[in-house]
């Protein structure tokens, strides 16, 4: 039995302006967990060719889980450890900017709390029961 009705389910997903857009999110979160290996895998598999003609995640999420997207990521951490050592203006500024985006996140978080616990769990049903091949990203 599950925790909401189906109306429940309903008016949530009437709340979210686009909820095949969180699905994606938690598919493109259990897919960065994979191996490598298993990412190209999964890319060139016929589950991601289904799941991309079914809508579910897009050529923009297998895209993202590139080699060079990996590379452009490691270039982008060390080009951060390079400004935080030479103590960089722009380095400082940035560590100011994510206070205060981490500050501004609490805040959504703290107003959104109940409307979002009920989005992610109607969600996480949803996610496990469509046909979306867990097995494949749980090996």
């Amino acid at each position: 039995m599950g925790i909401f009705s189906v109306q429940d389910e309903n008016a949530i997903q009437a709340e979210l302006k686009n909820p095949g857009e969180l699905l994606e999110s938690y598919i493109f979160d259990e897919l960065c967990h994979l191996t490598d290996e298993r990412k190209q895998e999964f890319i060139s598999s016929e589950e991601a060719t289904a799941m991309v003609e079914a809508g579910l995640i897009s050529r923009k999420t297998l895209v993202r889980l590139s080699k060079t997207d990996d590379l452009s990521r490691r270039m982008k951490m060390a080009a951060f450890q390079l400004a935080k050592d030479n103590d960089d203006m722009l380095w400082n500024q940035l560590v100011k900017n994510r206070i205060k985006e981490r500050e501004l996140i609490e805040k959504i978080s703290n107003k959104y709390n109940s409307k979002a616990g009920r989005a992610a769990k109607v969600g996480q049903k949803n996610f496990l029961s469509k046909k979306i091949p867990l097995a494949f990203l749980r090996k």
